[in-house]
């Protein structure tokens, strides 16, 4: 079977989830895998692990096995193996990348006769890229490989040569612009807030309503065990607002739709009242789209399933919420019933501020667990990539994993707005950079907040060129590297399973990647496992780019 008659299986790598799925089709589909990028090991084999000596990836426990480990209260160490992008311990990987495709699509080691185009987040160096090939060939038996940087497949996604992408994560925010195709990496810049300090930041909020914290309390009385994990109340309660502050990200609840339909922010018309002045050309269909998605359904079951830890009987939680929500509740008018764990909440417009992180850091100043460094447990430094870079490879990287276990200073953190500016600004080809600020693609989970991207191109006016600075200038002739206009792209509409859906931009460039790349009879972007075995991994510095 030749490389363009077999199945393409497209893994889309990131810190915080793993989206894959068989990617080539008449019509485009969706990723039918999306996997939380988190392994578990027992307790006692991770005490009695090191670096010099690291669990085998075949102990670790992925995905439902994980999940109905934490369920039965198991002592469970938890580690996430990529953060920021940096891969931190290579067998973890090993494990995540094992259960996606040999339990979850599933594929047959021993006939293993798909191709894997899998890609990760910058930077991907020289040393990733050999050892990545020797994973996908020697431990997955893969057919071909070809490993793609995440932000070109989010400009292939969107139909884009020169585009700025802004992959909002998990933990932060990562700018990189890509010209004819080529990854700008001096260019790219990252933050330090991501999705994990909105929620953070809307649990902060949240907490501020008695009536809601009063609700919850109860509920934690009734399902807290003495074999549970033994929790203080305290940390118990923390622990449910943040899932409760999560769940109305997943399921949508986050985002105006009246302020936006009329063109403001929510965040902005939450707090300032203000609206955005419509002096941008952002692409006509954003204010055009559906409300749900078709796997909204599927996202608040696994949602729900996550956050119920513990059944309780309905006449219990009929005692402490009515129909109406919880006694005392928000009694605005886009205040919203949420269902969480049972209960019957109503929460107020405060939701509509989770983005407000992004744009103002300093507002993390206050918030608890936002300066909190260690996510988990921390990862043994599995692989030889990690081991050169570091001799006990703890807390490192084999692209120097940026490694601070000081408090941010919040009031100096770099905001989203001026990331982008910056790493316009680092682009060597000035001519270019106009056409960067008018080829915004914004991917990662927030993106599916429609708003983000108006948020964004009103904060950016103090960036570009107006009538009145062009008016003020002494020359006549206005500055032609001047960005005057500001754009977001998204994902064209005749796409109709990722309609309104940037955050699965990746996955679709992916797909049509792939095509490209696999459908050449010649082979000049792909590794056959003919290839590899003639030449090793350093096969991969072989591979020709095409036009």
């Amino acid at each position: 079977m030749t490389a363009r008659e077999a199945r393409t299986v497209i893994v889309v790598t990131g810190s915080h989830t793993i989206t894959a799925g068989y990617g080539i089709h008449e019509i485009l589909k969706r990723p039918s895998i999306s996997l939380t990028a988190r392994v578990g090991l027992a307790r006692s084999a991770a005490s009695s692990s090191s670096a010099s000596s690291p669990p085998d990836y075949t102990q670790y426990l992925v995905g439902s096995a994980l999940d109905q480990a934490e369920r039965r209260g198991d002592d469970i160490a938890i580690f996430w193996p990529m953060r920021k992008g940096y891969v931190r311990d290579w067998q973890q990987m090993i494990a995540l990348w094992n259960y996606v495709l040999f339990h979850l699509l599933p594929i047959r080691r021993s006939h293993n006769d798909s191709n894997v185009l899998i890609s990760l987040p910058l930077p991907v160096s020289r040393s990733t890229h050999a050892y990545l090939t020797q994973i996908f060939f020697e431990h997955f038996n893969s057919a071909a490989i070809t490993i793609a940087e995440k932000p070109l497949l989010s400009c292939y996604g969107v139909g884009a040569m020169n585009a700025c992408v802004v992959d909002l994560g998990y933990e932060s925010c990562d700018v990189s612009p890509v010209i004819e195709c080529m990854v700008q990496s001096n260019a790219n810049v990252k933050t330090d807030v991501g999705a994990r300090h909105c929620i953070l930041y809307l649990a902060h909020l949240l907490r501020r309503d008695q009536s809601l914290v009063k609700a919850i309390q109860t509920l934690l009385r009734y399902t807290r065990k003495a074999s549970a994990s033994r929790q203080s109340e305290e940390a118990a309660l923390k622990s449910a607002i943040y899932a409760l502050a999560q769940q109305l990200l997943e399921e949508g609840l986050v985002l105006d739709e009246e302020a936006f339909k009329k063109g403001a922010g929510g965040m902005i018309s939450a707090v300032d009242g203000e609206d955005d002045e419509g002096n941008f050309d952002i692409a006509a269909a954003l204010v055009e789209g559906t409300k749900k998605h078709d796997d909204d359904d599927e996202e608040r079951r696994k949602a729900l399933e996550a956050s119920q830890d513990e059944e309780v009987d309905e006449a219990i939680l009929a005692s402490i919420t009515g129909e109406d929500g919880q006694a005392g509740g928000s009694t605005d008018e886009k205040a919203v019933l949420v269902t969480f764990r049972g209960l019957k909440l109503k929460v107020g417009p405060e939701r509509f501020r989770f983005l407000e992180p992004l744009f103002r850091p300093e507002l993390l100043k206050d918030v608890a667990g936002a300066s909190d460094f260690g996510i988990g447990d921390e990862p043994f430094g599995a692989g030889p990539i990690l081991a050169e870079a570091n001799g006990s490879g703890i807390s490192s990287s084999h692209d120097s994993y940026p490694v601070s276990t000081a408090s941010p200073d919040w009031s100096q953190a770099m905001p989203l707005p001026l990331a982008i500016a910056n790493a316009i600004a680092r682009v060597e080809d000035a001519d270019r950079r106009p056409q960067l600020w008018e080829n915004l693609i914004f991917t990662g989970q927030p993106a599916k907040i429609k708003t983000i991207q108006l948020e964004t191109i009103s904060a950016l006016s103090e960036f570009v060129a107006t009538e009145q600075t062009e008016a003020a200038q002494v020359l006549a002739e206005p500055n032609p590297l001047q960005a005057r206009n500001v754009r977001a792209l998204r994902v064209p509409d005749f796409f109709s399973e990722f309609k309104e859906r940037n955050d699965l931009a990746p996955f679709l460039g992916g797909t049509i990647y792939a095509k490209l790349v696999f459908g050449d009879p010649q082979a000049k972007a792909f590794i056959t496992k003919q290839n590899y075995n003639e030449a090793g991994p350093n096969q991969a510095f072989s591979v020709k780019l095409t036009a």
